[in-house]
């Protein structure tokens, strides 16, 4: 028979399994509400960065570089003067280019002076025609009644067509300097419309000696010092607009199956710790790999299934960047995306434009005018 105690273990045992298997089946309770009301709808990835635009300044002439208004981890406006190159060439250029203008307003009206003239050289060789053609007649008769010479009847005839080539050549003359001198007006013909343009780009140069920032932002990757020659498409620094960031998740391509544009996002930050809302805006067309600089090769005899990763972007609303503070590009970032919850996302074509050399045309002509005004002997 069984003793008192042993009877009494069993009754322990009993109840340790008892509430051993209650706490499983309030875990798998747990663990079910949780999967239904939250996991399954909430697909997280600790393989998220954040990312932005990184703006690279570029030198559109070349020259050394005389002022330096900025270093590393300056913030900048838009527009803000970043560096100057030494302009004494350009403006050098630019009067060059402003001699060639006048020289090509007085080639302008050089031909048309020349055309006149030929117009009056025309006129001339066929008053001389008609003059030879009379005197060739008359000596054409004289001749055959025996009152003149031969030798001055030849003369008569050579005089006769020499005057027929002449007026000839003064024709073809007419006709070349109607060539070289024709244009619907002077801004339109070739020689002063090419000189108008040298002007032009030999003023967009000089403008280019100052070099602005085209956003606004966090300077950095500074890689030019005083003095330094720069060439034409050189980079000289790098602008990152820290209000203009996104986060490129990469979630498993078993993750993928809810994921849509538009649904919400929640990211934790490991820069700060602070949580940040946002919206999934795009998926990418293909994974990591595929997009890779070497993508994978798989047609091998020795294959292993690998998990693929599809990037997301991720949208950052900006109030939390105003709320939070903003995050330094390639910072890691926590990214949980609510599929239950969306937004709806308008699309529209990103479009910025930064024109720092635009010449005002109106002014530009202005000073072709008065160019062409002092030129013309008018």
């Amino acid at each position: 028979m069984e003793t008192n105690n042993e009877i009494k273990n069993k009754k322990i045992a009993k109840k340790k399994i008892g509430i051993f298997l209650l706490l499983c089946a309030i875990l798998a309770l747990l663990y079910f509400l949780y999967w239904n009301f939250y996991g399954k709808s909430h697909i997280e990835t600790e393989d998220s960065y954040v990312n932005g635009n990184q703006t690279t300044v570029t030198s559109q002439i070349s020259g050394p570089i005389k002022n330096i208004y900025f270093n590393n981890t300056t913030v900048v406006k838009r527009g803000q003067l970043l560096a100057t190159i030494d302009d004494t060439n350009y403006k050098i250029s630019l009067a060059l280019a402003e001699a060639n203008l006048g020289k090509a307003v007085k080639d302008y009206y050089s031909l048309q002076l020349n055309l006149e003239k030929s117009k009056n050289d025309v006129l001339v060789k066929e008053n001389n025609l008609i003059k030879t053609t009379a005197d060739y007649h008359r000596a054409l008769k004289a001749f055959k009644n025996g009152i003149l010479s031969k030798e001055k009847y030849q003369t008569a005839l050579n005089l006769y067509k020499n005057s027929q080539i002449a007026l000839a050549l003064s024709k073809q003359n007419l006709e070349t300097a109607k060539l070289t001198s024709s244009s619907q007006d002077i801004y339109s013909h070739p020689i002063v419309k090419s000189a108008i343009e040298k002007y032009k780009n030999a003023t967009l140069n000089l403008m280019r000696t100052k070099i602005y920032a085209p956003v606004e932002g966090t300077i950095t990757k500074k890689a030019v010092e005083l003095g330094q020659e720069v060439q034409t498409g050189q980079n000289l620094v790098t602008v990152i607009n820290l209000n203009n960031i996104w986060v490129d998740a990469n979630f498993k391509e078993t993750q993928m199956k809810n994921i849509k544009i538009g649904n919400e996002v929640t990211l934790k930050s490991d820069y700060n710790g602070k949580e940040y809302k946002g919206v999934v805006t795009g998926i990418s067309p293909g994974s990591g790999s595929a997009l890779s600089l070497l993508p994978a090769q798989n047609a091998t005899g020795n294959w292993i299934k690998i998990v693929q990763r599809v990037p997301v972007r991720v949208e950052i609303e900006k109030a939390s960047l105003k709320n939070n503070g903003t995050i330094p590009v390639g910072t890691s970032i926590t990214t949980t995306i609510n599929t239950n919850k969306n937004e709806s996302i308008e699309k529209q074509a990103y479009m910025n434009e930064t024109n720092f050399y635009k010449i005002n045309n109106n002014t530009f002509m202005d000073k072709v005018n008065q160019i062409i005004k002092m030129n013309s002997g008018k």
